[in-house]
């Protein structure tokens, strides 16, 4: 369940593939906000790479063929020519050893590193794990909601697929995810400790999470929010405030007032840097 980066955390890829495209290929869950942290380092970077989002509903057998591995924790990927890099984890990392000093996402200062990456392990564990079964829960259950989200940029058989068998492909959905071991209450309660712990280190008016410089912890929180916040410049796929169900729509309302929410907003105004041209 848990995400962690350290020092001894390996990038995980996969060495025997084929691949000769002229860009690299992003694979990934069309909504998901751990997706979101890999694309934003890829377009902070200024990486030239093919989007291929699929629906959250198929993507994992979709990834897990790609990688070769079992399980829902192997997304997103990025296909190069000469590696396959998957997970979020892996992708900042390989990208972050190899970006010039100032775009590193990382501090190199021990003490400054330990705060951003105990801010990310914590965004991309358990605050991930809530966040994303919390919109699920909401979301699957309201059908033409679901599948007016899920179907948007995905290849034109997935939208097939998800309109013709949505009701088996969600309820193996909400197995794999374990939605009812808790409530949508209990999770958006968990949901809102975060939200104060982040308005609590935004509180002297700091501009970013760990100081005067945007970091990894700043991506992590303002990507893995994305879903209960909404940001119009969101790299995957968020729907329109007005056409979420309203328990959805009431928690985005309440969690954007508060700084934690203010704070994701102006980063994905300000700081989300846009996608290159896909043409």
């Amino acid at each position: 369940m848990a995400s962690t980066i350290n020092e001894s955390s390996s990038i995980k890829f996969r060495r025997d593939f084929t691949y000769c495209k002229q860009a690299p290929t992003f694979v990934s869950n069309n909504v998901g906000g751990y997706d979101e942290i890999a694309r934003w380092v890829l377009d902070f970077n200024d990486i030239l790479y093919k989007d291929e989002p699929h629906a959250p509903i198929l993507s994992a057998a979709i990834i897990n063929k790609l990688t070769g591995e079992k399980g829902l924790n192997n997304n997103p990927v990025l296909i190069k020519t000469d590696a396959l890099i998957y997970s979020a984890d892996s992708i900042v990392k390989y990208f972050d050893q190899r970006s010039l000093p100032e775009k590193r996402l990382i501090p190199a200062d021990p003490q400054k590193k330990k705060e951003v990456l105990d801010l990310y392990n914590l965004f991309t564990g358990d605050y991930e794990y809530a966040t994303s079964r919390y919109v699920y829960s909401l979301m699957i259950p309201n059908r033409s909601f679901a599948i007016s989200v899920i179907t948007k940029r995905i290849p034109w058989n997935e939208k097939l697929t998800c309109k013709l068998s949505y009701t088996s492909l969600s309820g193996t959905l909400q197995k794999k995810l374990n939605l009812a071991e808790s409530t949508p209450g209990e999770r958006l309660a968990y949901i809102k400790t975060i939200f104060k712990k982040v308005d609590d280190l935004l509180s002297d008016r700091r501009r970013y999470l760990t100081g005067d410089r945007l970091t990894l912890a700043d991506i992590a929180f303002a990507s893995v929010s994305a879903p209960l916040i909404v940001p119009y410049e969101f790299g995957g796929v968020v729907p329109d405030i007005n056409d979420t169900p309203d328990e959805l729509r009431n928690a985005i309302t309440e969690l954007r007032t508060t700084a934690a929410g203010q704070f994701v907003l102006r980063l994905y105004y300000e700081d989300r840097p846009g996608m290159r041209s896909q043409k």
